[in-house]
């Protein structure tokens, strides 16, 4: 350390204190700020909801008893002769019979044009009820100690109207003075129910609400349809009303607001409509009742949330200051130094330059427009000169916000892997004065968090002196580069392992077929009784396993070609997959449409392929579960992003699974040979799908949520014979006995055993090593006309001409 080593030290504690209190300074902030605007955003909520209530019901209010005021008047603005006027002759007359034969249309009117309208009484002068036209038995009382306002319009012959408590409730009553002919007859008066308000309210803005009236009131009701509660000196009446009695004992019914809790759950209760009566004296109230449970919860979540990730924080960069600072500091000195001696040779040419340094900037800012890749120029210090209009894409930073900005700010680069900030390469630049190309792994992060993996190099900029008055960097967007080549080196590898794969699997089954003769040889000519005969079966089924075994690897190589019929992909979807889960707990969901497209396919190999991802899919839902499975056209093959298939129509199926999922180490593997996760498996059917896939021009790839899903999809080219019929070919079941049958193979094993099997079959057998040779033998047997009933071929012949 130099000798300001203790100053150092000092200066790195005081920089480990600054930050750690500026870190909790800002976090504790940003708590408050998150309780203040949390409480702000409840209140908002609750002011709405109060003022939608109480616009709501000033609107109901005034439309119901307006419409019923203005009817009365009409009702009661009768004219000589008018069907009205006979109404108000037979209150006149005290006829009560003909009065509610010509009152009861009237009212039977009202009640379909308004639910809530249940009252229509004639009242007398004396205030007795004359005629209650739904009710006209029940007349002659006196009503005077409950009905106030009726008696307040006989005495002062004025329109009353208010809430009003009557033996049906807390309602609304109309009542009107009946004058005719210079004569007070007594009054009408219409009602609303007491629930108009509530139901309202409850219906259009889905809230809880109750009606609250003093129980000396609530004494008086008989017949209200609302259940009720007492709470203290106050009856409650709600549509809900268990809800309510849950915290009734907690609520202060005299209070316009406030906070309440019950069966786990916040409310808050409001006061927000007064009900009064004809003085202007209130009746009673409404009150709302909002559930904040979950704005509380969520507030004081994020609060924690926010005070551990401080503590968090705080540890984590206390950790990183004191372990590098040291470093930092020597690395600052050298830089500092370097700098300024720099600086001691710029100042005396600054002046002379800058007019010069303008006019390069203006022709380098005109190029750099027009250049396809990201350019950033800087000064000397790092801050940014200039940028182009690629640079302004990828960064999210305009030319005019990024002027002055020092490059990490506005070129955030991290490593890929590691997401470690990277090195500024400004800065490597100006030490080094060369051109230097980053072989960092490097991502940019954009201004609005967008990623992509770039390519970047950098160099300085000279004037004519040789001096350095800058650096440049240029870099491109390399993503999908690195997509397609991470896809290509993948298909590269399974094509070689296939090509390794494949030769393997040719010359062990010339082996094996050679063992499978002899052995189906030996059998016949031991005696089954013997003890060799069921040895010699036993070796039989080894072999056949082999066999089946160097089929698969032969179908993941070059060999295996498939063998195309066009066909509708639909029955060997459903039936490969039923198949596969008879007997289990998976159920298996299908949606294919009826115009799917035709395909040219091997339907053995591609129900191979299904039976492969649904056998996965089955493992993977050790308890049961559901697999879906949906197919679909696509005419655009350019908008699925697929960039190896042919620009032509396809399928699309998808196999999806509700399973354990594939974490991302193995999501990378899944194709290769061999590669399982299973204790019993052999790891080839995904690699062999794949192989079925690429020999049908298609494509199959993979994405998954651990834990959560799986997602197989697969892409098939669409035959261009669309109307071909579809059906299987009938088989040409004759047979041919005592033929010559010649048998082309290098392989002289396979020669023998076949030989002698035909042989003892009673057939002429002719042997051929290659193509070559074959075609010579028949020539010359047909020449001498001597046919060549059957011939069997080995496919490939090294070095010669095959079947």
């Amino acid at each position: 350390m130099p000798d300001i080593s203790k100053q150092y030290i000092t200066e790195k504690r005081k920089v480990v204190i600054v930050v750690i209190l500026l870190i909790f300074c800002l976090c504790t902030g940003f708590s408050g700020y998150i309780f203040v605007h949390g409480h702000a955003a409840i209140n908002r909520q609750i002011e709405i909801q109060v003022k939608d209530i109480r616009t709501l019901a000033r609107i109901i209010e005034k439309s119901s008893t307006e419409k019923h005021r203005k009817r009365i008047k009409s009702f009661l603005n009768t004219k000589a002769g008018s069907g009205r006027e006979k109404v108000i002759q037979n209150f006149a007359k005290k006829d009560r019979n003909e009065l509610l034969r010509l009152s009861r249309p009237y009212f039977n009117l009202l009640k379909k044009e308004d639910k809530n309208f249940f009252t229509f009484v004639w009242f007398l002068a004396d205030n007795h009820v004359f005629l209650r036209v739904p009710k006209p038995e029940m007349f002659g009382d006196d009503i005077s100690h409950v009905r106030p306002d009726v008696v307040k319009a006989n005495r002062d012959l004025s329109s009353i109207s208010g809430y009003l408590t009557a033996y049906s409730g807390l309602d609304y009553r109309i009542v009107e003075p009946v004058i005719y002919k210079g004569q007070h007859l007594g009054a009408i008066q219409f009602g609303l129910k007491d629930t108009f308000l509530i139901d309202a309210i409850e219906n259009e803005l889905r809230v809880s609400v109750a009606q609250v009236m003093p129980s000396e009131k609530f004494k008086v009701i008989t017949f209200s349809e609302l259940p009720h509660i007492s709470s203290g000196s106050y009856t409650i009446q709600a549509r809900n009303i268990k809800f309510i009695e849950s915290i009734a004992q907690q609520i202060d019914w005299n209070l316009p607001r406030q906070k309440v809790s019950g069966n786990g759950r916040v409310y808050v209760v409001n006061k927000v409509k007064t009900l009064n009566n004809y003085k202007g004296a209130p009746e009673g109230w409404i009150f709302s009742f909002l559930d904040i449970t979950t704005e509380q919860a969520a507030m004081r979540s994020n609060v924690l949330n926010v005070a551990l990730a401080s503590i968090v924080l705080i540890i984590i960069i206390s950790l990183l200051i004191t372990r590098s600072y040291n470093r930092l500091i020597l690395r600052a000195e050298e830089l500092n130094q370097k700098l300024n001696n720099t600086n001691l040779l710029l100042e005396d040419k600054v002046l002379e330059r800058t007019t010069e340094l303008r006019n390069e900037q203006e022709k380098l800012y005109v190029t750099l427009r027009s250049i396809g890749d990201g350019v950033i120029t800087t000064d000397t210090n790092g801050n940014i000169v200039l940028i182009n209009k690629i640079t302004e894409q990828l960064t999210g930073w305009s030319q005019q916000e990024a002027i002055g900005q020092p490059l990490q700010k506005v070129f955030n680069i991290t490593h890929e892997e590691t997401g470690v900030p990277c090195t500024n390469p400004v800065d490597n630049v100006l030490l080094s004065g060369r051109i230097l190309v980053s072989e960092n792994q490097a991502v940019l992060i954009s201004r609005d968090g967008t990623v992509c993996s770039i390519e970047d190099s950098s160099a300085p900029i000279f004037d004519k002196d040789s001096n350095c008055i800058g650096t440049v960097l240029v870099f491109r967007d390399v993503t999908e580069k690195k997509k397609t080549a991470k896809e290509l080196l993948k298909i590269e590898k399974l094509e070689s392992i296939g090509l390794l794969a494949g030769g393997i699997a040719h010359d062990f089954n010339n082996i094996l077929t050679a063992i499978i003769g002899n052995i189906d040889l030996a059998g016949m000519c031991v005696d089954p009784d013997s003890e060799a005969y069921p040895l010699l079966l036993e070796a039989t089924k080894a072999s056949v396993r082999a066999k089946k075994l160097t089929q698969q690897l032969l179908t993941f190589s070059k060999g295996g070609d498939p063998v195309k019929k066009t066909s509708s992909i639909a029955e060997i979807l459903i039936s490969s997959a039923e198949f596969v889960l008879r007997g289990s707990h998976v159920s298996c969901h299908f949606t294919i449409p009826e115009d799917l497209f035709l395909v040219d396919i091997d339907a053995g190999q591609i129900s191979q392929v299904i039976q492969n991802l649904v056998i996965n899919a089955k493992h993977a839902m050790v308890d049961g579960g559901e697999i879906s499975i949906k197919c679909c056209n696509v005419t655009d093959i350019n908008q699925e992003g697929v960039m190896e298939l042919e620009r032509r129509a396809h399928i699309k199926i998808t196999v999806s699974d509700t399973g354990s999922g594939i974490s991302d180490n193995c999501l990378t593997k899944i194709f290769d040979p061999y590669f399982t996760t299973k204790e019993e498996g052999s790891g080839l059917g995904l690699a062999i799908s794949h192989s079925i896939i690429k020999k049908h021009h298609g494509h199959i790839s993979v994405q998954s949520v651990p834990d959560k899903s799986t997602t197989f999809t697969i892409y098939l080219p669409a035959s261009e014979k669309q109307n071909a019929p579809v059906g299987v070919p009938e088989r040409d079941e004759a047979g041919h006995n005592n033929a010559t049958i010649m048998i082309m193979d290098d392989d002289s094993f396979v020669q023998d055993i076949t030989e002698q099997m035909l042989i003892r079959m009673g057939h002429d057998v002719l042997l051929a090593d290659n193509g070559t040779q074959a075609i010579e033998i028949y020539r010359q047997r047909f020449n001498e006309r001597n046919t060549v009933d059957v011939i069997i071929m080995d496919l490939t012949i090294p070095g010669g001409m095959g079947g």
